[in-house]
């Protein structure tokens, strides 16, 4: 097998596990499971989401461009830290829009209602 192929081989199996990885994340994120976490932790795996979803497009295009045209050097280490960044200057309350909210306010009161009927 030539090195070209198995590069691309391992690239599109580094891919599918990436991708399995953010589909996992993705379903966390929309279980009511979610919304019993801390907003900083929610705010980490949004955070966490961005970055999955920058590398799964590093992959495509490493994988269906033209392979000796890529030259890794163009993908800043800032492009990748920069969501991070931009995370924590500002709060996460206004980052969640209000459909967001509404969201996870009926998750919340549902969740102390069976609090309640449990007791």
């Amino acid at each position: 097998m030539k090195t070209q192929e198995k590069l691309k081989e391992s690239l599109l199996q580094e891919k599918n596990e990436l991708q399995e990885r953010f589909n996992k994340l993705i379903n966390f994120i929309n279980s009511e499971d979610y919304y019993k976490l801390s907003e900083n932790y929610k705010s980490t795996l949004s955070n966490q989401k961005i970055i999955m979803e920058m590398y799964l497009e590093i992959l495509n295009k490493r994988l269906y461009d033209n392979i000796d045209e890529i030259n890794v050097s163009n993908f800043s280490y800032v492009s990748l830290i920069l969501p991070l960044m931009l995370g924590n200057m500002f709060s996460v309350n206004s980052q969640l829009d209000k459909e967001t909210k509404k969201q996870e306010k009926f998750i919340k009161d549902k969740l102390e209602k069976e609090k309640i009927e449990d007791k």
